[in-house]
Order: structure tokens, then C-alpha cells, then sequence
């Protein structure tokens, strides 16, 4: 009886925080909902064809490797190789097996995290919540980075090891990733987007930030397809036929005209 009513609780809490206001969003702004499952249908595409066909070994990083970072890897695998015969691998050669792998990897273990979160920027931008929405872009740009590329340091020159994108894209990317960061902080670009007055009542539609919101994801997405391609090599032909031929929507995606 007690988890009844509890359920009855939580019901009504996500009905005012979460159905409601996309219920509202898909009633004023049928456009923005059909772009947003256009997204979720053409990101479920990528997600299932890097799963199925892409590569697993990361062989951009592997050929960017000096001569000697070469022998020192392959030291480390005969090393590994050899203990596992007698079964005396040590702690420390497991760690160095372990980073020389996940190094020389595509990284798809990182493919679950990112499902999570493009459901939860939708669902986000759905119902209003703006904010948390460009919140979670931030962090999904930067993942979409990492699978990118190894390198480290600021997001200029992370964006400067990524040969597949052309000087401009880069630049794109760039300013994408500033305009991110800066939804991070409350102070200015919370109160200077969203009236304090319109955010401190019920979750709202609002025109336009939604539609700023779901650009910022179609060009996530953008990014993302790029990836796919040239990162985790799939077939482009195969890949962009299956989409049309599912009917999903490209015009509207940056940085996959080439």
C-alpha cells in the first residue's frame, strides 16, 4: 500500500517536471519534436553500426606511434604473453597490458555512456529543461572528442589532431565548445538567456532556446557521423544508403557535406 502511494508521488512529480512540458513542447513546436526523433533515429543508426562494423583497434593512433613507443608496446604484450603461460603475471604488468590496450582501442566501451546521455538531452530539451540539456552537451561534446582522438590539453588543439575535419569545421567546433562551457557557469549566461522570472515558474516551452538547443545536437550529431566514418571506418556508401532509405533527415546535419 505504502509503495502504491509512493509510486502515485513520483508519478505526479515526473508528470509536472517531465510529461507535461513536452506534452506542451510537441503541441507548440511539431518541428522541433520531429527534428529531435530525427536525431534519436539517425544517432540508434551510427550507435548500431560501430557496435556491429566498426573497427576496434584505433589504427590512426597506432601509425602515429615512434619507432621506439612501438617496441616498448610490443616488450609489454611478449612480456604478458609470457607470464600468462607460467600464471605469474603481476599486478603492475597487468596495469601496463591494460593501458597499452585501451590506448591502442576505438574506445566503443564509451558508446553505452553516450546512449545514456543524447536520450537524457532530448528528454531534456523535450521538457524544457534547457539548461540541463547544454549541460549535458558539454560533456557529450567532449566524449565525442575522445573518441576522436587520443590527444590531450585544451580543446583547441585536441581539435587540431582531428585530420578528417577541414581548418573551418575545426573552428566551428571550436566556437560550439565555448558556447557549451558557457552554459557551465550560472552566473552570466543563465540569467542573460533565460528571464529568472519565466524559469521560476512551471517548465515552459520556450521558442527560442529550444530551437538553439537542438541545433547544438544536430551538430553533436553531425560530429558523431563523421566519427563513425572515419574513425571507426564503416562503409560510407552502405551507411548513408541505409538512412535515406529509412527516410531520416540529413539536410539539416552539419559537417557531413564531404
Amino acid at each position: 500500500m505504502l509503495t502504491k502511494k509512493l509510486e502515485k508521488v513520483v508519478e505526479k512529480y515526473l508528470d509536472h517536471y517531465v510529461k507535461i512540458p513536452a506534452f506542451q513542447t510537441v503541441r507548440n513546436d511539431f518541428d522541433l519534436q520531429n527534428r529531435l526523433l530525427n536525431i534519436l533515429r539517425i544517432f540508434n543508426t551510427s550507435r548500431d553500426y560501430i557496435i556491429r562494423d566498426g573497427q576496434d583497434i584505433d589504427e590512426d593512433y597506432l601509425h602515429e606511434l615512434s619507432k621506439n613507443e612501438v617496441l616498448i608496446r610490443m616488450q609489454i604484450l611478449e612480456q604478458f604473453i609470457a607470464e600468462a603461460k607460467t600464471s605469474t603475471i603481476e599486478t603492475i604488468g597487468n596495469a601496463e597490458v591494460h593501458r597499452v590496450l585501451q590506448n591502442g582501442s576505438t574506445n566503443k566501451v564509451l558508446l553505452p555512456y553516450l546512449d545514456r546521455e543524447i536520450n537524457w538531452i532530448v528528454i531534456s530539451i523535450l521538457s524544457a529543461s534547457y539548461i540541463s540539456a547544454n549541460i549535458l552537451m558539454r560533456s557529450t561534446f567532449e566524449l565525442l572528442i575522445g573518441l576522436a582522438t587520443k590527444k590531450t590539453g585544451s580543446m583547441k588543439d585536441r581539435l587540431a589532431t582531428i585530420s578528417y575535419l577541414r581548418l573551418d569545421e575545426r573552428q566551428k567546433l571550436k566556437k560550439l565548445w565555448d558556447h557549451l562551457c558557457s552554459w557551465s557557469h550560472p552566473y552570466k549566461k543563465w540569467q542573460k538567456e533565460i528571464c529568472p522570472v519565466y524559469y521560476s515558474f512551471d517548465p515552459t516551452y520556450h521558442p527560442v532556446i529550444s530551437k538553439e538547443s537542438t541545433e547544438n545536437l544536430e551538430a553533436l550529431l553531425g560530429l558523431l557521423l563523421v566519427i563513425t566514418i572515419r574513425k571507426f571506418k564503416i562503409d560510407r556508401d552502405g551507411f548513408r544508403k541505409e538512412l535515406l532509405d529509412r527516410e531520416m533527415d540529413l539536410f539539416k546535419i552539419p559537417f557531413i557535406e564531404k
